[in-house]
């Protein structure tokens, strides 16, 4: 483990829209940004189907090529990216500490730009050899064909994998519950694509059989059993901050009000979690660290 430090040197955690956007505008000013991404750049953007809102692509554009063009711009600029996971991020009262398994790094700022993780139900209980075909992250099998696909949810991101695999795989959606919490665009585009819908079904079990996943599923107190290929778990997300160590959660407040650490993108905007916002999320904050370094804070 070595330690690296510099005084023009930002750190970023997280390779998504908005990290990027952060790194590239701090790039334009002469800052020195660093992304740490544990995955790969885009974040969660490989697992979008279309992305229909985000402005000069009058036709959409996929999850998987948005990703594609982040990563080259950012090597257009010059931007450094480890692709190392964040163990912990420490603050001695100056300067953060960076910590991960090949590196210790010091730095003045740090913005976090971690995105957030799946949040996986208590129930059903995902056997140890089952947890391969059991997903949250649906970019690893965006190219199967003829496979069943079963997706527990009924939000945003349940319809949005369905309308993913619905043209070369049999979907189905179970909605634990009465309402649908989709968009109305995605509602309609998968009904369109006759997706099979079941609401007030909720998995009880997950088996691993020889040819995939058998589900036992209670709908309208009735027992059904479902053999599927994948199970895909969309029931929401929560922000991702596992690595903050104990000085930085106690100071969280000071620290981001004395813009020390910044918080952009998805970890911090909730229900709002769209590329736009993101986007937008990490160019502001590039501006406000750009004015503070010439009034001499950074």
């Amino acid at each position: 483990m070595h330690m690296q430090s510099g005084s023009r040197v930002i750190l970023i955690i997280g390779g998504g829209p908005a990290g990027v956007s952060c790194a590239i505008q701090l790039k334009r000013y002469g800052l020195e940004p660093v992304i740490f991404e544990k995955n790969e750049v885009g974040g969660l953007m490989k697992n979008a189907n279309l992305v229909e809102n985000y402005l000069g692509f009058p036709e959409g554009i996929s999850g998987s090529e948005f990703a594609q063009r982040l990563k080259r711009q950012i090597k257009r600029f010059g931007v450094k990216v480890y692709f190392e996971k964040v163990n912990r991020l420490d603050h001695n009262g100056e300067r953060f500490a960076l910590e991960t398994n090949k590196q210790k790094i010091g730095a003045e700022i740090v913005v976090i730009a971690s995105g957030t993780r799946a949040i996986r139900p208590l129930e059903p209980k995902i056997p140890e050899d089952a947890r391969d075909l059991v997903l949250s992250e649906i970019y690893p099998i965006l190219d199967v064909v003829d496979r069943k696909i079963a997706i527990i949810g009924a939000g945003d991101a349940a319809f949005d994998n369905a309308k993913s695999f619905a043209k070369r795989n049999d979907v189905i959606i179970l909605n634990r519950g009465e309402d649908v919490r989709c968009l109305p665009v995605l509602w309609q585009t998968v009904r369109n694509r006759k997706v099979d819908y079941r609401k007030r079904a909720r998995v009880t079990q997950v088996r691993r059989v020889s040819d995939g996943l058998m589900l036992t599923v209670e709908q309208d107190s009735e027992i059904r059993m479902l053999n599927v290929d994948y199970l895909i778990l969309a029931i929401g997300r929560e922000p991702e901050l596992d690595f903050l160590g104990e000085s930085v959660k106690k100071n969280l407040e000071n620290l981001k009000e004395q813009q020390k650490l910044f918080m952009i993108g998805d970890v911090k905007n909730g229900a709002y979690r769209q590329v736009a916002i993101a986007t937008g999320d990490g160019v502001r904050t590039a501006m406000e660290i750009y004015r503070s370094s010439q009034k001499g804070d950074v």
